[in-house]
Parts: C-alpha cells; structure tokens; sequence
C-alpha cells in the first residue's frame, strides 16, 4: 500500500497494492495486485496468463477510452477465472479479463515513508518493503 503511480518525488499517491498467490489449472504464481473499488470489471496481464497457462472460457467486448482522448475503441478481451490465495488460506476466484498491461510500472515510496515511522516495525503489510524501485503490476481486482 506504500506505492506511487510517479516516479517524481513531488506526485505521491498511495495506491491500494498487495502481493499474493494466483492460481489457475495446476499452475501458481505470485502476483502484484492493484485494489481499484472504481473498476468496474478486474484484469490479469497476459504475460501472467502465460504462466499460469490459464483456460480462455469465453471474450468480452469493452468499450476502452484512454484518459485525454475523446474517442473510444472496441476491444474483444478473453476472459478466465483464476483463484486468489488470501493471506488465510481462503482461495477466492476472480473472472478476469486479459490486457497486454494493466499500467505503467508503479514506483516504491515505502522505504522513505517508513522511515522513522516505528509503528509500523513488525507489522504484516499487504506489499512487502523493498529496496526495488520499481514494479509491475500484474493483476487488477476491480
């Protein structure tokens, strides 16, 4: 949850991310997850379609408009349903819709917001502190 969507210091936005283990046929994957209550429908990249050797069940076409166009596309996106390993044990499955990319790669802010910030020692975070600069996300649940 200590993530932003910039890599300029001066635009921070905490976002609503998690890492977790998605299942699909015999296969398992950890996964960066975005949390957004605004979509209306939740997403799977397709390079972790791949690997997890997903089923195609059936193909959705989504009206798709870009922020700053005016005008909108026609995409037909396959979906599939993969099963999110919650943090109890619980396996929770998701229809899924599979893009190319969910976004552009989200950069860390956790090391400098934590710092000092003692509280949070020993706490279970949804995304784990890491010297990484930067990652992919590669699973939306809307």
């Amino acid at each position: 949850m200590l993530y932003t969507s910039a890599s300029q210091e001066t635009s921070t936005f905490l976002l609503k991310t998690a890492e977790a283990q998605v299942m699909a046929v015999n296969n398992t994957a950890e996964a960066n997850i975005l949390f957004d209550e605004g979509a209306q429908r939740s997403f799977i990249t397709a390079e972790l379609a791949t690997k997890l050797n997903v089923q195609k069940e059936e193909s959705e076409n989504l009206n798709i408009v870009s922020f700053g166009n005016k005008t909108s596309g026609i995409r037909n996106l396959h979906k599939t349903t993969v099963k999110l390993k919650a943090n109890n044990g619980d396996i929770i499955p998701i229809k899924v819709l599979i893009v190319p990319t969910i976004a552009s790669p989200l950069y860390s802010q956790s090391r400098k917001i934590t710092q000092g910030l003692h509280y949070v020692d020993g706490l279970s975070l949804a995304h784990s502190v890491t010297d990484a600069e930067s990652f992919e996300l590669t699973l939306l649940i809307g």
